[in-house]
């Protein structure tokens, strides 16, 4: 941003007096006056107000590159020179008129610019600013800075229809006044609301582009979604394939487990039994030879005998049962073996 001494020399301003002002052909009239516009309500000795004004002069300063000393603590207890300072270069932004007499131009200026509240600004406030007197004439500053802004939104506004019908025929009414017919303000006005809506019409042209692109996309997605619903479905078969295969695996595993189990105690029932015919076996043994070391008669023979016969038959009592539990053991591990495959 182009940085604005005091008292700029190439600043545009907005020329507010009225010598200056050109009049248009047909100024649009109103029924208010000057004293039927009604005043804002306002404190200005309030603190927050007081401090809204001081943030909007600075703000307004530090945008424009005001190139003296200022704050926020300046601004609410300034020097004289800091107000007419700071007073100048804002109305510099309006007018770059120079000043003559400071306290008499400020209240033409505010005259001029219908400043709502001039009663409460007197020539003795604009000379010696005090603390009591200073919330008024901040007041009037921050007004003034609004106006400025609210100026420039009004020139930067592009110019509507309705301002251009109103200026076609004002000039045609003049022209017709004149006893003259310039039928190239016809083409004139067409013209130039054509330039005014080249923009959206090319606009216009992009947005349709832009639709028929998405509405292509739109039908590709489509098709995508179709396919995607495909998968999904598969995708769904196959979980569920899969879920079935898991639950099936943990039954085989729970039989399994089962089985093993089963067979484990078999074993050890087998075991047992070893263990109580190798005991038998042994026992016998020792009798052959306890019985080959004696010397044996008749009743030593018959009671040999009837143990013998006792022996036999619980080793006759054994064998099914043994014989039974190996059938058992081979059943078990010929399923055991099926079911792993």
């Amino acid at each position: 941003m182009k940085r604005y001494t005091i008292t700029p020399q190439n600043r545009k301003s907005i020329k507010l007096n009225p010598t200056t002002l050109k009049p248009t052909q047909f100024p649009r009239m109103s029924l208010a006056t000057d004293d039927a516009v009604q005043k804002e309500h306002r404190n200005t000795r309030d603190k927050i107000y007081k401090a809204a004004c001081i943030e909007n002069i600075v703000k307004f300063l530090t945008e424009n590159a005001y190139d003296s000393a200022f704050s926020h603590k300046i601004l609410g207890n300034p020097s004289n020179k800091d107000f007419q300072n700071i007073f100048k270069f804002i109305y510099s932004f309006i007018d770059s008129t120079p000043f003559l007499k400071f306290e008499d131009d400020v209240l033409g200026i505010l005259k001029l610019l219908k400043y709502p509240y001039c009663n409460e600004i007197t020539r003795s406030q604009l000379t010696a600013v005090t603390p009591h007197t200073w919330p008024v004439v901040l007041s009037m500053m921050s007004w003034m800075v609004d106006l400025i802004r609210r100026s420039d939104e009004i020139e930067n506004q592009t110019a509507t229809v309705e301002d251009e019908f109103y200026e076609y025929v004002c000039e045609g009414y003049m022209k017709f006044m004149e006893g003259e017919e310039d039928e190239s303000l016809d083409q004139q006005f067409i013209d130039k609301i054509s330039l005014m809506h080249s923009k959206e019409t090319s606009e216009i042209e992009i947005q349709k582009n832009e639709v028929e692109l998405m509405m292509g996309e739109l039908e590709n997605l489509k098709s995508k979604f179709d396919d995607l619903s495909k998968l999904e479905t598969k995708k769904k078969k196959i979980n569920d394939d899969l879920n079935a295969l898991i639950i099936n695996d943990k039954q085989l595993e729970a039989k399994k487990t089962k089985y093993i189990s089963a067979i484990e105690k078999i074993v050890e029932e087998i075991t047992t039994i070893e263990s109580q015919i190798d005991e038998l076996i042994k026992v016998k043994n020792e009798l052959v030879v306890q019985i080959n070391s004696q010397i044996i008669n008749p009743n030593d023979i018959k009671e040999m005998n009837i143990e013998k016969v006792e022996l036999f038959k619980e080793l006759e009592r054994l064998k099914p049962e043994r014989e039974s539990l190996s059938k058992i053991i081979e059943a078990s591990r010929k399923q055991s073996c099926r079911k792993n495959r």
